[in-house]
């Protein structure tokens, strides 16, 4: 007897990439764990000058992106995820050739959202059109990649517990000066000897060279101190300090690292004095209303560093909100 077994056809996602990293690793984070059930499709889109004109223009002009490029074959797509504005664009003009597709929608679109079926938007931008607001933007982290980043980390002799410092930096409308440099690294200082932890100091990419100057003389006789400066993109440990960290104290500015830290589980503490604009503060405070992470001036009010952290996992959350609207 012959058995004959029936494969069962996948539905195709298409990821929308505008370039933009952050953006992109959103709509990546969405679809965590779902190659099982799902053809994964990623979309490059290249964008022309016009793409700084507002959406609803180029939707109309036929502008901000190269139509036949864009949909050059692209034959079929159950779901189109897309993050920001200009990636909103390009769905909505993919969606004209695949009507049957869907748009999940992250970040404001900037066009009518009668083109999404579904669409979320930070809780601070108060966007009444939104499916769901987000207490942060979803993030790649997950407890698999931590597992093994950790044994990339050689172990400590000191029985310290270990803080790592994430540091942001300079903001369109704010830059970091010699007197919020002194002023952080008296804070930490401050922090480490209450205490008593092991620093390891992480910078980004937008971080002075004159910050993360100050930060090695500063701390550079201290033996409980490591740093990486993120413009060193080899070998980068991001991920194993994620890994191995007790506690994170993250300035105001690094939302993306904030949500990063939150997915781990693990007490998170903010600097915002001088770090961040107004969008950021927000942000901070409705984490902090919502007991997800500690102002650095509570912490040092405290005897004992005994701050208890809630895990925000932002993706799954998202897909949960997504599944009850849609067959997603």
């Amino acid at each position: 007897m012959q058995i004959v077994t029936m494969s069962v056809v996948k539905e195709t996602i298409l990821l929308l990439n505008d370039g933009r990293i952050g953006n992109f690793n959103q709509v990546k984070a969405l679809t965590q764990n779902l190659e099982q059930k799902y053809n994964i499709i990623e979309k490059k889109i290249t964008f022309s000058f016009f793409i700084f004109l507002p959406n609803f223009i180029n939707l109309f002009f036929n502008t901000g992106v190269n139509h036949k490029k864009l949909t050059r074959n692209v034959t079929k797509a159950n779901f189109i995820l897309s993050s920001g504005r200009r990636s909103a664009l390009a769905a909505v003009i993919i969606k004209k050739k695949i009507k049957d597709a869907q748009i999940i929608q992250l970040m404001r679109p900037e066009l009518k959202a009668k083109y999404f079926s579904f669409i979320a938007t930070p809780k601070h931008d108060n966007y009444k059109f939104a499916d769901y607001e987000m207490l942060l933007a979803p993030n790649l982290i997950s407890a698999e990649a931590l597992s093994k980043a950790a044994k990339k980390w050689p172990k400590s002799a000191k029985p310290l517990k270990i803080i790592a410092i994430i540091i942001g930096g300079d903001t369109k409308n704010n830059k970091i000066n010699h007197n919020k440099i002194q002023t952080f690294c008296a804070k930490i200082h401050e922090l480490q000897q209450k205490y008593k932890l092991k620093l390891i100091i992480v910078t980004s990419r937008r971080t002075p060279l004159s910050f993360a100057d100050e930060l090695e003389r500063h701390f550079s006789k201290n033996t409980d101190f490591f740093f990486w400066h993120k413009i060193n993109q080899k070998n980068n440990p991001y991920l194993s300090i994620l890994a191995i960290a007790d506690y994170f104290l993250v300035t105001a500015d690094s939302v993306s690292m904030i949500s990063d830290c939150l997915a781990t589980a693990k007490p998170t503490i903010i600097y915002k004095s001088g770090f961040g604009e107004l969008k950021h503060q927000k942000i901070i405070n409705n984490l902090i209303k919502n007991n997800y992470i500690f102002s650095m001036e509570q912490v040092l009010k405290e005897e004992n560093l005994n701050i208890k952290a809630k895990k925000l996992v932002e993706a799954h959350n998202l897909q949960l909100a997504i599944s009850k609207k849609l067959r997603f």
